[in-house]
């Protein structure tokens, strides 16, 4: 999708996009192919590279965003099927933006204290852009939503690439500006409160948002 196109859906000047942004286009899965079946390809392609057995990974972690194909479902198992790697421990990391590296870095901190356990497959897949309501003026920050995946495989004493540290940082004064309302345990989904502008992200007090983030990005470039 070009940034001319998202330009035109959500009615703001195309220079917000490729220069405030950064965006000269996004990926757009299609409409039957969900999380897992782009997690399924970047694990294969992954593997391929690898040039191991998928019988030798033994863990997978799923890190996602979004949605999952369904509720109550397991992404991970299905890849773990997928690829035939029959011995993996399939889970799990849901930490928003950050899921693919604290997914790293918990399978890395699992290898390294497990003596049984050497390989480790990340993957990282979503379909952000079925979330977004373009005509919602307070989205405009979340407009680079797309869709995708990514893969990685971990290595016990692999000499390249070595993964040196990891920190993370969380400010809970953010925790209800950015969500999508329905399908939740607040408000399930049912026959009398389906709303169809409910299934798409919101972002509450906009200018509050970008004040708040304003001062916790220079306090934390300066924690850096």
């Amino acid at each position: 999708m070009t940034s001319e196109a998202i330009a035109k859906l959500a009615d703001i000047p195309l220079w917000v996009l490729t220069e405030k942004i950064g965006m000269e286009k996004k990926s757009i899965a299609a409409e039957d192919e969900h999380p897992s079946d782009m997690g399924i390809k970047a694990a294969i392609s992954a593997i391929e590279k690898a040039q191991i057995q998928p019988e030798k990974i033994d863990l997978i972690a799923y890190c996602g965003v979004g949605d999952y194909d369904y509720r109550f479902w397991s992404p991970a198992a299905k890849i773990q099927a997928a690829i035939g790697a029959e011995n993996a421990h399939a889970f799990e990391v849901r930490n928003f933006c950050n899921s693919g590296n604290l997914g790293i870095h918990i399978c890395r901190n699992m290898l390294l204290a497990d003596s049984s356990l050497n390989y480790a497959l990340v993957v990282c897949s979503d379909k952000l852009s079925q979330l977004l309501n373009y005509s919602d003026k307070n989205i405009n920050s979340i407009l680079f939503f797309a869709d995708g995946a990514a893969a990685a495989l971990l290595k016990k004493g692999e000499s390249s690439n070595k993964i040196l540290s990891y920190h993370g940082m969380t400010d809970g004064k953010l925790a209800d500006f950015i969500r999508v309302p329905l399908g939740g345990t607040k408000l399930p989904v049912k026959g009398e409160n389906i709303d169809l502008d409910l299934n798409y992200v919101k972002v509450e007090d906009r200018e509050k948002l970008d004040e708040i983030l304003s001062e916790i990005y220079l306090k934390n470039y300066k924690k850096l």
